[in-house]
C-alpha cells in the first residue's frame, strides 16, 4: 500500500485545545485560509500569497473544484467498496497477483474468494466518472486513502484480465486493461505529486501486462486498435505538471499554517523526526523564529513561482529550473 505519512484519524484527535478551546479538527480546518501568510510582516510574503490566491491556488480554491456526483462517480464507489482494515488485508496480495509472475492457481483461486469485491470494482470502473478526493483543506492532516484505492482497483483488475487471457479470452483481457487504464489516468489528474507518481507507477505496470499479451501473440491488431486509441485520448487529454505543482503548492502553504499554529509535531512523521535529529537539523526547525518561517516560505513561494510558470515547457528546460 502507499504509505507517504499516516493516516489522520479525526475522531481520535479531535480534542479540546484547553477549557472550551477549538478542537483539533477545528484548528486544522482553520489553516486552510493562509491568515498567518497574509498577516506576515515580511514585506515579500503577503504579497506572494495573495498572487497565488489570483491563481485560483490556495487550500480552500482547490477543495472546491467541482467532483462528479456520488452515483457518477467511479472513485466514490470504489471508496465505498473498500476500507483501511481491506487495503491491509489484500493491498500487497493483490499487488503479487497482478504481477505477471504470479502463480496461476493462486490467482485463479484469491480472485474467486474476492468475487464480489472484483465486481464492486468492475461496477466502479465503468462509472462515466472518475473524481478522487484529495482533502487540499487539510494538507498534511487529510487521509490519503484514495491511493490505496486507485492501487487496489487496478492490481484486481490486471489480476483478472491475466485470469481471462489465460483462458483464452482477449476481449475480457482486454476491457480489464482498459479499466485500469482509465483509473491510472483520472488518479494522473488529481493535483497532487503523490497521485501523479502512483498513477505512472500503476500504468507502467497495466502496459507491461498488456506488452506481455502481443509478446505470446494473444492480441492482435484487433486489440491493439481500442488500445491505441485509449493511449492516444489519454495523451491528447494530459493534464499539465502545472496543476500537479499547483496543489502541492497548496499542501505545503497549509503545512505553514500548521507549523506557524504549533502543529509541527503533527506533521512531521516518526521516521522523518529520527532523519532530521541525525542530520543535526530538528532542534532549529522546532525552534524556529516567527521571521525565520516566514523568510523560508518567500523562498519557497519564489521557487515554485519558477517551477510553475516553466511547467509547460519542454523538460529539458524545465531541468534547469529543477537543479538549480
Amino acid at each position: 500500500m502507499f504509505r507517504r505519512r499516516r493516516p489522520f484519524a479525526f475522531l481520535a484527535a479531535a480534542l479540546a485545545v484547553g477549557c472550551g478551546g477549538p478542537t483539533l479538527e477545528e484548528r486544522i480546518a482553520a489553516l486552510a485560509t493562509p491568515t498567518g501568510a497574509l498577516e506576515s510582516s515580511n514585506p515579500a510574503l503577503p504579497g506572494l500569497v495573495q498572487a497565488v490566491a489570483q491563481a485560483q491556488g490556495l487550500p480552500l480554491q482547490l477543495a472546491g473544484a467541482s467532483v462528479s456526483p456520488p452515483g457518477d462517480n467511479g472513485a466514490t464507489a470504489l471508496a465505498e467498496a473498500y476500507s483501511p482494515v481491506l487495503h491491509l488485508q489484500l493491498g500487497e496480495i493483490a499487488r503479487s497477483m497482478a504481477a505477471l509472475d504470479a502463480a496461476p492457481a493462486e490467482r485463479t483461486e484469491f480472485l474467486a474468494k474476492h468475487e464480489l469485491l472484483v465486481e464492486k470494482t468492475l461496477a466502479a470502473a465503468d462509472l462515466p466518472a472518475c473524481d478522487f478526493e484529495v482533502g487540499h483543506a487539510l494538507g498534511f492532516f487529510g487521509s490519503m486513502r484514495y491511493l490505496d484505492d486507485a492501487a487496489l482497483a487496478v492490481h484486481l483488475l490486471l489480476a483478472r484480465s491475466q485470469e481471462a487471457a489465460a483462458k483464452p479470452n482477449q476481449g475480457e483481457a482486454l476491457r480489464d486493461l482498459l479499466r485500469a487504464l482509465r483509473i491510472c489516468h483520472a488518479l494522473a489528474t488529481v493535483q497532487r505529486v503523490e497521485g501523479r507518481v502512483l498513477a505512472a507507477n500503476l500504468r507502467e505496470q497495466t502496459l507491461a501486462v498488456a506488452d506481455a499479451y502481443f509478446a505470446a501473440g494473444l492480441f492482435l491488431r484487433t486489440e491493439a486498435e481500442p488500445l491505441y486509441g485509449a493511449l492516444r485520448d489519454q495523451l491528447a487529454g494530459w493534464p499539465s505538471d502545472r496543476r500537479m505543482l499547483a496543489g502541492d503548492r497548496a499542501l505545503v502553504l497549509h503545512a505553514y499554517e500548521a507549523v506557524r499554529a504549533g502543529l509541527l509535531s503533527r506533521i512531521l512523521t516518526l521516521e522523518e523526526r529520527k532523519r532530521l535529529a541525525v542530520q543535526g537539523r530538528l532542534a532549529a526547525i522546532e525552534s524556529a523564529s516567527a521571521d525565520a518561517i516566514d523568510a523560508d516560505e518567500v523562498v519557497y513561494l519564489q521557487v515554485m513561482d519558477r517551477l510553475i510558470v516553466s511547467a509547460d515547457g519542454p523538460y529539458p528546460e524545465r531541468r534547469k529550473e529543477l537543479t538549480s
